[in-house]
């Protein structure tokens, strides 16, 4: 494992910090879930309460642009509960985000604990702080919209046809799909949202083990496997790589 820098003067710090922790999660080094002492108790109070200001933040950001025009650009009074996308709320989205940052606080403090040279996430500075809570942040939302097939990483499948033509004899036709995890449909997205949430059931969030690009790799080494397995994988596996590898 690389050295990591503190403070965080750049993102790409920030990046290789997460990383770095992603990397001891994987090699079974700290987990995120499991009893947790008294000090782990308050960096997951204080991290809950950053990680709400935070996704507010970009709450108020989003209303601000969509033209709500509030006293001194605050949020409206019932926002939480009445901001919703199939059947749920701001408040769930906001706490789902909660919950990924809540254990990355924790299993830093574990890695430092141990002794694997990894910062705690609640020692940080405060700059340094918000610059890895938003790389976590952008990850939780990349991942969400290839979860959901807002958007896909490129798998390409082809399709070959044999037809018999009387004029033309035998016809082989071919068609590709430029991404076949890419929903067609805004009702099909939607339909995703429903049955799988912002994570699956009780797993950690994909984005607390891999990147958007490693979720990219690993889905173009395993096209063959189906999307809803493959994320399935992704969700409840430490190492998704080893998991993936035993499907073939």
């Amino acid at each position: 494992m690389s050295t990591i820098q503190t403070p965080f003067m750049e993102m790409e710090d920030a990046s290789h910090y997460v990383e770095v922790v992603r990397r001891h999660y994987r090699n079974d080094h700290a987990a995120y879930k499991g009893r947790r002492n008294e000090e782990q108790q308050l960096i997951a109070e204080v991290t809950a309460d950053e990680s709400r200001m935070i996704i507010d933040g970009v709450m108020n950001g989003i209303m601000s642009i969509g033209g709500y025009t509030g006293p001194e650009s605050a949020l409206p009074e019932f926002y939480e509960t009445d901001v919703s996308l199939v059947g749920f709320t701001w408040e769930d989205f906001r706490a789902e985000y909660s919950k990924l940052m809540v254990g990355f606080g924790i299993i830093t403090n574990r890695l430092n604990r141990d002794g694997y040279n990894v910062p705690s996430y609640a020692d940080l500075d405060g700059d340094s702080r918000i610059k890895a809570a938003s790389v976590l942040l952008g990850d939780f939302l990349t991942l969400n919209a290839l979860r959901f097939g807002v958007d896909g990483v490129g798998v390409k499948k082809t399709t070959i046809k044999t037809e018999h033509n009387f004029d033309e004899g035998t016809v082989v036709k071919t068609k590709t799909v430029k991404d076949i995890d890419k929903e067609d449909s805004a009702k099909k997205i939607m339909t995703n949202i429903a049955e799988t949430g912002y994570r699956l059931a009780n797993s950690q969030h994909v984005a607390a083990k891999l990147s958007p690009a490693s979720y990219a790799k690993l889905r173009h080494q395993h096209p063959e496997i189906p999307k809803r397995q493959f994320d399935y994988i992704l969700s409840f596996y430490t190492d998704a790589a080893a998991a993936l590898e035993e499907q073939e």
